[in-house]
């Protein structure tokens, strides 16, 4: 498209004359979004808007039907509470991408990858359902040979209840964004497993005090 004075305006821009207005979508913004944490804003921070509870820097890649593709910031996010009530509730955080180090273009940092969707199509009130598994580690992948169970792992302790029903928690350490052991953290002290098996028995082996 050119204009009266020549200048060239690319297919993928609008145009509409000056005062004319519009939708600027903030207020139907309806479609899931996939993104990355990047930030955390605690309650004390000024750029906290609820003053209550964490809430999340999301860095999005916005794209709407056949229309360009642009990186966006969503600001002030918080988490879904799973339980939603006042005497029951779950808490945890999200871990955010490290900004002190640099990716290669087009890949994503080691945060938390989630899914948000705003409350009434709203965009400064957009809510991070869930997570999205991270295809990194190699580790963590699902095979036949597991069946029916549920395994967790958190800040390096790990929970896992195999298809017989038994429970086995092993302690690792503290662990980074990446899932390393952190700087902080013994390699001496990794180890320790509490298991309960299904004929019954409790057995706890401690890093610090191996068996025989």
């Amino acid at each position: 498209m050119m204009l009266g004075d020549n200048t060239v305006v690319p297919h993928f821009l609008g145009m509409k004359s000056t005062g004319s207005r519009g939708n600027p979508g903030n207020q139907t913004n309806i479609t899931l979004r996939w993104g990355e944490v990047v930030g955390m804003v605690y309650p004390t921070d000024d750029r906290n808007y609820n003053k209550k509870y964490l809430e999340y820097v999301v860095k999005v890649v916005v794209q709407d039907g056949n229309g360009p593709a642009a990186q966006v910031y969503y600001n002030g996010v918080q988490l879904e509470n799973l339980f939603g009530g006042v005497a029951d509730f779950l808490k945890y955080t999200l871990r955010p991408a490290d900004t002190t180090t640099t990716t290669q273009a087009g890949k994503l940092g080691m945060g938390s990858k989630v899914l948000l969707l705003c409350i009434s199509g709203d965009t400064h009130q957009a809510i991070i359902l869930g997570g999205v598994r991270d295809g990194t580690n190699d580790n963590n992948v699902d095979t036949v040979a597991t069946g029916h169970h549920l395994e967790f792992e958190f800040n390096g302790l790990n929970m896992n209840i195999n298809s017989d029903g038994e429970l086995a928690v092993t302690f690792y350490g503290a662990t980074d964004a990446d899932g390393n052991l952190a700087d902080s953290a013994d390699t001496a002290a990794q180890g320790s497993v509490l298991r309960m098996t299904k004929d019954g028995s409790i057995s706890f082996t401690s890093a610090a005090t191996p068996p025989e």
